[in-house]
């Protein structure tokens, strides 16, 4: 296993407990803490995102309820909570599968310290720190490329299957090349913004802001700025601003000054971080760079046998969706069944790829549409977002999105889109919803015309 991240010891996990020996190599040489002192004191400089805010959607929660429920314990034991979306449909309207609409309310450090604790337990696997994979150890037999283990300062180590869980800056697919490997065409898109996060936690006594939130939290797109709220463990939340790459006006936002005076102008934000109700627990953190990829390894004309990307080293989308760490869960087991099935790894590899492939080729689809059509419309052009015929990737978050809390149908196919449960495109497939979201929305209008947020320029006038 090569990357002790959320993929990799989830993997480690699931693997090991299939009775695989597993042997993780983890470039950072800072041990965790315990899970409570995580997001204050564990040194993860290897992964720039690891203290942006996650969603573990429901695809995750039911993944481990299914076949790690420990982990879940041991996360509500370290104050991570649950957001129940079941809640937001009325009790009659409600059938079985709503059950799965739940998803984990908990900050990256604090999770994979969990995770961590439970993978280092777990009888087959070692996790072994400071070890830096500079190299995969490759042979050729009969035109293929075989992947036999990986290159390390202190020497090689051998391994029948390498499961690159190093994430979204892996350097597995440019050794792969060197070596001839004739690999798929890797695919990548722009996502079109950048993050400016800021944690608080809510103060002593105080009920957390209420509303219609699938996620727990409001979220919303001002035309030029987006915002989200992510809930975490232990009475904590995350406000993440998000602009266009080169809006230069609004790099302010990496200030605290800059990024509280702009949260406290959004109405349904603003209540949130005032400071009668949370307290910020850090500064404001910068993520940009971020693209919507996805590469296969197994269909090009040279086979490559011995090594399974798996996670943000196989693909990853706008953080916005919160895909991620969810889609990295469910492979891990996913994995670790597979290998059970399969005695040779080159099967098991296989199939993994068809087994997931489809999905995460959709899934980047989907997401690279939205990012497509936000920047058409954040740069003025004549388009219309809550239109479906115009925009429906736009219109599925603007139109269909807020109209979910006046429809059961409509919120459960929602919560089920947001949550991955789903194929990413089976709500857009459903005309029926679609059109009534469409009328929901024309009444909505019509009644109570929602403020549609401080213009550009007031924001841009508060900036310090």
């Amino acid at each position: 296993m090569w990357g002790a991240g959320l993929a990799g010891l989830t993997t480690a996990i699931a693997v090991g407990r299939a009775g695989h020996d597993v042997f993780v190599c983890e470039r950072d040489s800072h041990l965790p803490p315990p899970a409570a002192r995580a997001f204050d004191d564990w040194d993860r400089s290897g992964i720039g995102h690891f203290r942006q805010p996650h969603n573990f959607l429901a695809l995750a929660r039911k993944t481990l309820q299914t076949e790690a429920p420990d982990v879940l314990e041991r996360l509500a034991a370290a104050g991570a909570g649950e957001v129940d979306q079941r809640a937001l449909i009325p009790a009659d309207a409600q059938v079985p599968e709503d059950a799965e609409l739940a998803t984990i309310a908990c900050r990256r450090p604090v999770f994979e310290a969990v995770v961590r604790e439970v993978a280092a337990s777990t009888a087959n696997v070692t996790i072994s720190s400071g070890v830096l994979v500079d190299g995969l150890v490759l042979d050729r037999r009969n035109g293929d490329v075989v992947v036999t283990g990986v290159r390390t300062p202190g020497g090689t180590i051998e391994a029948d299957l390498v499961v690159d869980a190093s994430g979204r800056t892996s350097k597995a697919r440019l050794w792969l090349e060197s070596a001839g490997a004739d690999l798929l065409e890797r695919r990548e898109q722009d996502c079109g913004i950048v993050y400016f996060s800021r944690h608080f936690r809510f103060r002593p006594d105080v009920v957390p802001p209420g509303g219609p939130y699938i996620l727990g939290g409001p979220r919303g797109d001002l035309g030029y700025l987006a915002y989200a709220v992510f809930l975490g463990d232990d009475r904590t939340f995350c406000v993440v601003l998000m602009t266009s790459p080169g809006d230069e006006e609004f790099k302010a936002l990496r200030t605290s000054e800059g990024h509280q005076a702009v949260s406290s102008r959004i109405p349904g934000l603003a209540e949130w971080v005032h400071d009668d109700v949370a307290e910020p627990i850090g500064p404001s953190l910068f993520m940009g760079r971020l693209t919507n990829t996805v590469q296969l390894i197994h269909g090009g004309t040279t086979q490559v046998r011995g090594i399974r990307p798996i996670g943000d080293a196989l693909s990853h989308t706008n953080p916005t969706f919160a895909f991620g760490a969810s889609m990295s869960i469910r492979q891990a087991f996913s994995l670790g069944e597979l290998l059970g099935d399969h005695g040779d790894p080159f099967e098991a590899s296989e199939a993994f790829e068809a087994a997931h492939g489809p999905d995460l080729a959709a899934r980047f689809e989907a997401v690279s549409a939205e990012d497509r059509d936000r920047r058409r419309w954040w740069s003025g052009d004549a388009i219309d977002p809550t239109d479906p015929t115009q925009s429906m990737a736009l219109a599925l978050r603007l139109l269909v999105y807020p109209a979910a809390s006046h429809d059961p149908e409509i919120f459960r196919a929602v919560a089920r889109r947001i949550g991955a449960l789903d194929p990413v495109d089976a709500l857009s497939a459903r005309s029926d919803l679609i059109d009534r979201a469409t009328v929901i929305g024309q009444e909505m209008a019509a009644n109570a015309p929602a403020a549609h947020g401080p213009a550009r320029d007031e924001l841009a006038a508060a900036l310090p």
